[in-house]
């Protein structure tokens, strides 16, 4: 294995919430490293309310990618780039941790806006007993709560509802979000796996696998 350096490009989320359904899929992206490097941990920490099933990177809490608890909240998560903090916070690895113990929606809602943050994050959160999405956005101290309804809302590793002066984001980003413009708008599961497997754009494709690469793509994999 080589060693390569982390870029800004990983993951999308294409969601909906009509009265018909509520739906959101999640390609988990990142670079070679991770490549047979990931799991799926189903944990119970006390009582049978405690159970989760998270998507984990070795070495790393659950979940830096998405998971779901036994209270029936679930979420997946996109990198996004703020500037640097100007003080020491919380870093965003222990506020998705905090998700998986969160009793409720809106304590994951509060857990994923609280202050004095590191860094930031976007989060969609699942609410199955319920039957919501909700979109959240954070830059340190600041954030946006997006509720999805029937218009569909894609969503890769720029801000899109926070605006947030100097964010960090590269090319594949750029190329995934005008992608999903191009293509018309989905209203089914199946319709939203089409999008998220698109490989119309052969340099920074929406799905990442062997042949996008070998078709020369300049950007990750899709783990999940």
């Amino acid at each position: 294995w080589k060693l390569r350096p982390s870029k800004p490009d990983h993951c999308s989320d294409y969601m909906l919430c009509s009265p018909s359904r509520c739906v959101d899929g999640h390609n988990e992206d990142n670079g070679v490293n991770s490549i047979n490097r990931t799991f799926v941990l189903d944990a119970q920490l006390g009582g049978p309310e405690t159970r989760f099933l998270a998507f984990v990177y070795m070495g790393e809490l659950p979940s830096g990618a998405f998971g779901v608890n036994a209270r029936g909240l679930g979420f997946s998560l996109n990198w996004v780039g703020p500037p640097p903090a100007a003080a020491p916070g919380l870093g965003r690895g222990f506020i998705s941790r905090s998700f998986l113990d969160a009793k409720s929606l809106d304590e994951g809602l509060s857990q994923a806006t609280r202050k004095g943050q590191a860094g930031g994050h976007n989060i969609q959160f699942f609410d199955f007993c319920s039957r919501s999405i909700h979109n959240v956005e954070v830059a340190q101290n600041r954030s946006v709560v997006k509720a999805i309804g029937s218009e569909p809302f894609f969503h890769a590793n720029q801000y899109q509802t926070l605006v947030v002066l100097h964010e960090h984001f590269g090319n594949s980003s750029v190329h995934r979000l005008a992608r999903a413009r191009e293509l018309p708008k989905p209203g089914t599961p199946e319709e939203i796996l089409r999008i998220l497997g698109d490989q119309h754009d052969r340099d920074y494709p929406i799905f990442h696998d062997e042949l996008s690469h070998k078709r020369g793509e300049k950007s990750d994999w899709t783990l999940a």
